[in-house]
């Protein structure tokens, strides 16, 4: 809360200033970080919350059209301590810790849970298509229906 009235008196005091440069005057949102959130790194939903709380800071802080590098580094800098080791942990390519759409999929894919081949299975064969499902759609969804069950061509 100090914080936020500390900002509203520097802007009360930029706008009540007889300078006519005070227009020129910037404050960076960058400087006000992203508050991390103490979440299990091993918990999607944890990532989906912060992925969501990430994208309303990029959009505040205007850096959504900044390229995909600084996204990244920005991506990992708000990242909380427990975030950063597992993402050492996971020991991505520097082609991905440096492209922020690569880097955000594969921290979503190192969480999403490996189902039980067996369960796959209960999944994959009672799969019928939807009744407004395209062919395309369908065969779709089947083939990642399927990818689970590991089932091999012997």
């Amino acid at each position: 809360m100090q914080c936020h009235r500390t900002v509203a008196g520097v802007l009360d005091n930029i706008v009540r200033t007889s300078d006519p440069h005070y227009h020129r005057v910037h404050i960076s949102m960058a400087a006000f970080p992203l508050k991390p959130v103490s979440l299990d790194p091993s918990n999607s939903q944890s990532w989906e919350l912060f992925q969501i709380a990430f994208d309303r800071f990029l959009t505040a802080t205007k850096q959504k059209t900044e390229s995909a590098e600084v996204k990244a580094a920005l991506l990992y800098g708000h990242a909380e301590v427990e975030w950063q080791r597992a993402i050492v942990k996971w020991d991505f390519e520097d082609a991905v810790l440096n492209d922020y759409q690569r880097l955000n999929e594969a921290i979503t894919e190192k969480l999403e849970p490996d189902l039980n081949p067996s369960y796959a299975s209960l999944l994959f064969y009672p799969a019928t298509r939807e009744p407004e499902e395209t062919l395309d759609a369908y065969v779709q969804r089947l083939k990642e229906l399927v990818v689970p069950c590991k089932y091999t061509d012997s």
